[in-house]
């Protein structure tokens, strides 16, 4: 089992589709569940094939990690543009 990010969000993504009862077993909220709420196996699969659709799972500190990278690479871009962009202005004054 992974550690979820944001549970509310899946809480609500899942339950929006499935209802409440499917996404609290899904979580593993099972203390009230074992009770009255019972599916077979194939209508939970069902249901999660309906729901996935919704959701996102990533691996956020690798995405972090990445646009960090590219927002530098991006940066040192801006300065190598901008002194090329001033080119021009020192070649012509450098002539006169």
């Amino acid at each position: 089992m992974f550690e979820l990010e944001n549970e509310s969000d899946f809480r609500t993504n899942v339950g929006n589709v499935c209802g409440r009862d499917f996404v609290e077993d899904l979580m593993g909220h099972s203390f009230y569940m074992d009770t009255y709420y019972q599916l077979p196996e194939e209508k939970k699969r069902q249901m999660y094939l309906e729901a996935e659709p919704h959701l996102t799972i990533t691996d956020t500190k690798s995405i972090e990690n990445n646009f960090k990278s590219l927002s530098a690479k991006h940066n040192a871009l801006e300065v190598k543009v901008d002194r090329v962009a001033l080119l021009p202005l020192i070649v012509s004054h450098s002539y006169h």
